[in-house]
């Protein structure tokens, strides 16, 4: 069965695309950068409630923000 799945390796992608820094992103959060870097790390998980926010920063939809189960196993390394 297919899932889909946040997927923090994203993130950084979009946050370069848009020509942001993690402060950048970070204050338009209202968060600490040193957040947005966990986000983008992997280390915790945006909440629900943020994942709005980060998509009107990055300039994306949330569902940008989420990929099938086997594509984050496979982009991550996961898979073998």
């Amino acid at each position: 069965m297919r899932k889909n799945v946040f997927d923090h390796s994203l993130i950084k992608g979009f946050r370069l695309a848009a020509d942001k820094t993690q402060q950048d992103c970070a204050d338009y959060c209202g968060i600490a950068y040193q957040q947005w870097q966990r986000w983008e790390s992997g280390q915790t998980i945006p909440s629900a409630d943020v994942l709005g926010t980060i998509a009107d920063c990055l300039d994306i939809e949330i569902t940008d923000l989420y990929t099938t189960s086997e594509q984050f196993r496979s982009r991550n390394g996961l898979d073998k």
